[in-house]
């Protein structure tokens, strides 16, 4: 089963470049709570908004969702990313 990693990932990229939280939400086009909630844990409602801040962070959207960033290189972004899209997250496995 996968992990999301987007809080940890968030947390360790801000404090690993001393950005701050209001930079990096103008640069992503996102309101600092928005960027404060991904932080809290909340995951993204809409790919725009992922795919603006990965761009921002320079790091690929399924990096910055599904890989440790501390532990694993981090891929380039992709070019071309025009297009409609739609995430949906859902559990399919319990760990229980």
């Amino acid at each position: 089963m996968s992990s999301i990693y987007l809080k940890k990932n968030l947390e360790w990229l801000i404090n690993e470049n001393g950005r701050s939280m209001s930079l990096l939400a103008s640069k992503a086009n996102m309101k600092k709570s928005t960027l404060h909630g991904y932080l809290n844990g909340v995951l993204p409602r809409a790919l725009p908004g992922l795919m603006e801040l990965a761009k921002a962070l320079h790091v690929a959207p399924q990096d910055l969702l599904f890989k440790d960033l501390q532990e694993e290189p981090i891929s380039s972004p992709p070019k071309n990313i025009e297009g409609r899209y739609e995430l949906v997250l859902r559990r399919i496995e319990s760990e229980e």
